[in-house]
């Protein structure tokens, strides 16, 4: 755990914690009192509590096996219900989520699955709708579901490709983030070194595709700042983040800078100091 300084964004370290093989992602619940992680290697969830001064309690609150590589863990935004999309499987996990106590409940069913060869890696939860989108990191693709708010069930709607028809080579996706309003997702093509755009149907949240930006080498990572008026993309094979302005009407990305960043970046975290 680290302290963020707000007057130059410095990290200053908090504690450190014990932890399983290989975490793949780690997620505050919405109340930021419940630390959660993904392990992709032991294929498990884990919560921690987070005291008052960000400390993050030695022994996990709840420890759950799940399946082999489990590769991302968030609450939806009504902090009852949490998902964990398994690459390994193809498979995503549905769980309860009781935020007074820290604690998962599996879902019936608890396992969905999203089909041979697809591969779900992450995800984004739309602001204002039901809906839940995932990135598959096989599939070269992006699945929109409904949440049912009573049960904390998926229902899949549609899968749109990232990719042009044309392109034959490999690729596989990374990161997927929507914007702050909820009108544009990106997802991270790997291979075709691109971020695909689409735009969001703002009755039902359904998907068209608005685009794919060229990037930098291998975008294993991204994000959107909490404005929405940019995007941030590490190319992991260059060493570099780009930096693009998000067009408000249409979605569009325009890249405006470019960064040295040194050696294979995974990760970027755009946040806010004060």
């Amino acid at each position: 755990a680290f302290r963020i300084l707000p007057d130059d964004g410095r990290l200053i370290h908090i504690n450190s914690v014990s932890a399983g093989i290989n975490p793949a992602y780690v997620a505050t619940d919405r109340t930021g009192r419940h630390l959660l992680t993904a392990y992709y290697t032991e294929g498990k969830i884990t919560s921690h509590a987070i005291g008052k001064g960000g400390h993050i309690s030695t022994k996990a609150t709840q420890e759950l096996p799940t399946a082999d590589k489990a590769h991302a863990i968030m609450t939806d935004r009504e902090n009852r219900f949490a998902y964990v999309p398994h690459t390994g499987p193809n498979t995503i996990f549905q769980f309860a989520f009781n935020e007074k106590r820290g604690r998962f409940k599996a879902l019936e069913p608890l396992r969905l699955s999203t089909g041979t060869n697809t591969g779900p890696r992450q995800f984004a939860l739309h602001p204002k709708l039901d809906m839940v989108y995932f990135d598959y990191e096989q599939g070269s693709a992006i699945a929109a579901f409904n949440l049912d708010r009573k049960t904390g069930r998926l229902a899949f709607r549609e899968r749109l490709s990232t990719l042009p028809k044309s392109y034959q080579n490999n690729n596989s996706n990374a990161r997927i983030e929507i914007t702050p309003d909820g009108r544009f997702l990106y997802v991270a093509n790997r291979g075709h070194n691109s971020l695909a755009g689409f735009a969001t149907d703002p009755k039902n949240g359904m998907l068209k595709a608005i685009g794919r930006t060229p990037t930098e080498a291998v975008p294993r990572g991204f994000n959107i700042d909490p404005t929405g008026k940019y995007l941030y993309a590490a190319g992991q094979a260059s060493g570099k983040l780009a930096a693009y302005r998000i067009d408000r009407e249409n979605g569009s990305l325009n890249r405006f800078a470019t960064y040295e960043v040194g050696e294979r970046p995974w990760w970027v975290l755009v946040t806010e100091t004060n």
